[in-house]
């Protein structure tokens, strides 16, 4: 498995930290994690009430995000060796 422009571009897009809300980003990022572990923490929600105050109130009536994650220096280091397919134009290949 190679990882896609869109999988890069969320990689990028939650840097040193994001709640995950949306399926299709968590989907993302599952499959970078299986790419390489190293390149991303996942935070459970359990966990992820100590850093986002917001996720607290939520109950099960409430949306509940997937899961926070933030990329790792690992992760940062190879979205900068791929910098290149960040910036090409076109569809992206999933």
């Amino acid at each position: 498995m190679e990882l896609s422009k869109n999988h890069l571009q969320v990689m990028k897009d939650i840097g040193e930290g994001a709640t995950i809300w949306g399926f299709m980003e968590a989907h993302l990022l599952r499959e970078v994690q299986s790419f390489d572990p190293s390149f991303v923490k996942l935070v459970p929600l359990d966990e992820l009430e100590k850093y986002d105050p917001s996720i607290a109130g939520l109950t099960g009536v409430d949306q509940l995000p997937y899961f926070g994650a933030v990329l790792t220096s690992d992760g940062f280091a190879y979205l900068d060796r791929n910098k290149n397919k960040l910036s090409e134009e076109g569809e992206s290949n999933e």
